[in-house]
């Protein structure tokens, strides 16, 4: 039988990898759809690259990706997902409850 606390850090984990994990795949995405948006919208010139809109989809794609694969924005995504999933596993009818260390019977309101 499981204790209470690794079943919480089990499914706190999970969260937070789920939060890492969408932040950089919709990065990795993006980044893989910058080609196809660049010829789709842009004009490819041989030997000198593509002319596309600045602000145009290729562009913004570019800073999504750019965005969505820096460390920064995938720590504060796990982060996020974590403090999400704790504030509502631990709130109830509007009052957050923390468990103590001593005892996990004992609550009190924060």
């Amino acid at each position: 039988m499981q204790h209470k606390y690794q079943e919480t850090a089990k499914e706190t984990t999970l969260v937070g990898t789920g939060g890492i994990l969408g932040t950089y795949g919709i990065g990795l995405v993006s980044n893989q759809c910058v080609p196809i948006a660049m010829k789709t919208f842009g004009i490819v010139t041989k030997g000198v690259g593509t002319y596309h809109q600045a602000g145009g989809i290729a562009a913004t794609l570019q800073q999504i990706a750019t965005f969505c694969t820096s460390g920064t924005t995938v720590a504060t995504a796990g982060m996020v997902g974590v403090g999400i999933y704790y504030t509502t596993k631990y709130t109830y009818n509007g009052i957050k409850y923390v468990v103590h260390d001593v005892s996990p019977f004992l609550t009190s309101k924060l």
